[in-house]
Order: structure tokens, then C-alpha cells, then sequence
């Protein structure tokens, strides 16, 4: 099992995330070989969940990174460093200026801020309406020599992390042949994907069944399972958002709420991923084009041209409609955050990768652009963007043909 570490974006103030479990498809690793090889590394994992009231903490700042100290019984603890997942939860629990005071500071004033920073967090944490506060602090000692803060709760959370999904696997025999086709496994988030066989590597167009169980171990996002499809090229994978091919476990207080038999839940949602796989087919036959009231020009000004043929329409016009379907479709509020869109619109080498699965400009070489995308971000980003595309096939799959009008920032020559 690969035990690389996946880091995101370091903002210097934070500690990366890690993954601690990474698994892909052309592994060919059973459930049962997975679970037996993580199960070696959850036994190193010392993780802690611990409630104390804002007053009895304090925040400091060593080289550069932030870090909490706990008042426990007259003594205070070791540092602890937070993700930068823990520290945008803190910023749910201050007042709204915290935050952003903190980024601001740090741009201004650079070490000098440091100090300023610590005492507005304490003066914040004892005043009358914050210091009788209880939050729930979820720790993790000795992750690549540090202890860490994996996220801030409030004082109602209920626990819930991997061990329970991942013992429930290990319960249930009938699970332990099928397939593992992706996995990973990071501080807060753990999502894995099963299926019956592995993809052969040559068939590009043929996904097949598989089903996704995912948990956010900080209570964001409820346990689930959802049917879903899976190709081998570059590990694109699309789930469900349809109610009826998904299974809830709430966040509750209830720790031993998967009651479930794992194998059961699996059957059916894997038998439900057929439904998804022919809507994806039906999405290869439903063409997108552009109208033919858009107009495109080459040039600005006096050398703007009208361009109604040739090289220049056919060149620049690759691919149009599907970026201005993706774009256009769903509403800013609604889309993952809009630089993965962006940043996918300007991909050449995605469309590129997606025109191999899906020749024509269609409903699916959208779906084939998103998944294939979304690869490139850790893991719930990368579940959000699968989510528009799912999105997408549904609000669309009973359309005969769409046909779109491109905005101006997406026509560009």
C-alpha cells in the first residue's frame, strides 16, 4: 500500500493535511488485503477527542505556525499545530473579523504580527460571552513529529471516525473479495470505492459498477454510501446524487448507528449503478452545439472580423459549447469553488484526455471533462466537482440535443 503523503496548499500559519492511505484500481487489492495493510497503520494512530472551555486555552505561534495549549488541571499541555482544515473551524466559533484580521495582520506586519495576533485571540477568549465556551478539540499526537488539532467541533459533536466504517468491512465476509478501486484516507476525510473487478486498462469507454462509502471524521458531511461508475482512465469516477441510489448514517449521537449489513447496502446500490452507467451512455447520444445565432469574431476594434468558416471557426470553436454548458449550467452558488472551474475550461490537456473517451461534443464528453478534472484536487474537492457532473447528467439526460449561446470570456482568440 502506498503511504505517500498528499499535501495541500501550505499556508505557512497551518500544517498540511496528510493522507494516510492511498489506493488505486490497477493495485488489484481486495477489500480484505486493504484492510489488513491500513489496519497496520490505524494501530500508530493516536487520536483524541478532548472538551475544554475557551478561557483554559491559548494560542501561540512558533515559527510561523499556529498552535493551541490546553489548561488541564493547573498544568498546560504540549503544542498543538493546527490543519488548515482546524483553523477555518475555529474561525466558525470567533467572531466573524477573526479570521480575516489574522490574514491581514500576517500580510501587514509578517513576525511582528505574531504577538498581535496571540493577544487578540486571548482578549476574544475571556471575554464574558466566550470564555465559559466549550468546543470540542479533535487531536492527533506524532503526525510526522508534531501533534496536530484535526478540527474544532462544538461540544455536542458526535464522534465518528474511520474505525467505524472501515470495522464494519472487516465484519462482513461477504465483502472481503470485491475490489478496491480508489481509496484515500487524509486527517478528517476518508472515502473509498468498490467494486466487483478492476477496469482493463484499453477500455476507456466502458465503466463499470462500483460503490462509494465516504465519511468526514469532523462531522460535515454524514457516513455514506452511493452507487456510482468507475473507468480506468486516470481513475475517473462519477456517483450518484439521486436520493434513491444513496444510504445516509447521520452525525447523531448514536456511535453505533451503521446497524446495516455492509454486504446488503453494497448489492443494492451496486445493482443500482447499472441505471447510472446507461444514463451515461444515453449522455455519449445527446449532442451539445452552438447556436446558430452566435456570432464569433477574430480581432478588436476596426480589424474585428466576423468568422464564418475555415480554420479559425473550426479551431476555436473546439469544445465551445461544452465549456459554456459547464459554465453556464448551474449557478456561481451552487458550482465547487469557481477556480477548479475555471481552471478546467482553460485545460487543454482534460479536453484533450476526455475527447479519448468521448469523440463527439456531447453531454458525456462534459461529464468525461469534470471527473477527469477533478482528479487533480484533494479529496472533497475532487467529490464536489464529481457532484456538479452528476448534476449535470441528471438535470440533462432527457434533453434531445442542448444547444448553447458561449459567453464572451470563453470565446477568446
Amino acid at each position: 500500500m502506498s503511504n505517500d503523503v498528499i499535501v495541500e496548499k501550505n499556508t505557512n500559519f497551518t500544517v498540511p493535511a496528510k493522507c494516510w492511505s492511498k489506493v488505486d484500481w490497477v493495485q488489484k487489492k481486495s477489500v480484505n488485503q486493504f484492510l489488513h495493510e491500513y489496519g497496520e497503520i490505524q494501530k500508530s494512530r493516536e487520536r483524541e477527542s478532548v472538551e475544554f472551555s475557551l478561557e483554559n486555552t491559548a494560542l501561540e505561534i512558533q515559527n510561523g505556525k499556529c498552535s493551541l495549549r490546553f489548561l488541564d488541571g493547573g498544568t498546560w499541555s504540549d503544542n498543538f499545530y493546527f490543519t488548515n482544515f482546524a483553523w477555518s473551524k475555529l474561525g466558525m466559533f470567533f467572531p466573524r473579523y477573526f479570521t480575516g484580521f489574522t490574514k491581514d495582520c500576517r500580510f501587514k506586519f509578517g513576525e511582528q504580527a505574531e504577538n498581535i495576533i496571540e493577544e487578540l485571540y486571548y482578549k476574544i477568549a475571556n471575554t464574558s460571552k466566550m470564555a465559559d465556551r466549550k468546543l470540542t478539540f479533535r487531536l492527533e499526537h506524532n503526525v510526522d513529529g508534531r501533534n496536530i488539532i484535526r478540527t474544532v467541533v462544538s461540544e455536542n459533536f458526535a464522534e465518528l471516525d474511520d474505525d467505524l466504517l472501515l470495522n464494519k468491512l472487516k465484519e462482513d465476509k461477504n465483502i472481503q473479495d470485491k475490489f478496491v478501486l480508489n481509496c484515500r484516507i487524509s486527517d478528517v476525510y476518508s472515502n473509498i470505492r468498490i467494486g466487483n473487478s478492476v477496469p482493463l486498462e484499453y477500455e476507456l469507454k466502458t465503466p463499470i459498477g462500483m460503490v462509494e462509502f465516504s465519511n468526514a471524521d469532523n462531522g460535515g458531511r454524514s457516513l455514506k454510501a452511493r452507487s456510482g461508475m468507475f473507468t480506468g482512465k486516470c481513475w475517473n469516477s462519477l456517483c450518484s446524487t439521486n436520493s434513491n441510489e444513496l444510504k445516509r448514517w447521520y452525525h447523531t449521537g448514536d456511535v453505533n448507528r451503521i446497524t446495516d449489513n455492509i454486504s446488503n447496502v453494497y448489492n443494492f446500490l451496486f445493482d443500482n449503478s447499472n441505471e447510472l452507467i446507461e444514463s451515461y451512455k444515453k449522455a455519449q447520444n445527446i449532442p451539445i452545439r452552438i447556436s446558430d445565432h452566435f456570432k464569433l469574431f477574430h480581432g478588436t476594434g476596426k480589424n474585428k472580423k466576423l468568422i464564418t468558416h475555415g480554420h479559425l471557426a473550426t479551431k476555436f470553436n473546439e469544445d465551445i459549447a461544452c465549456k459554456s454548458l459547464i459554465d453556464q449550467s448551474v449557478p456561481n452558488a451552487v458550482k465547487p469553488n469557481g477556480k477548479h472551474i475555471n481552471s478546467l475550461v482553460k485545460s487543454p490537456l482534460t479536453w484533450q484526455d476526455s475527447r479519448m473517451i468521448t469523440e463527439s461534443q456531447s453531454l458525456a464528453r462534459c461529464i468525461d471533462a469534470l471527473t477527469l478534472h477533478a482528479q487533480q484536487y484533494d479529496m472533497e474537492a475532487r467529490v464536489d466537482i464529481e457532484d456538479y457532473a452528476s448534476y449535470l447528467l441528471e438535470k440533462y439526460i432527457d434533453k434531445k440535443e442542448i444547444v448553447i449561446v458561449p459567453t464572451e470570456k470563453l470565446v477568446i482568440i
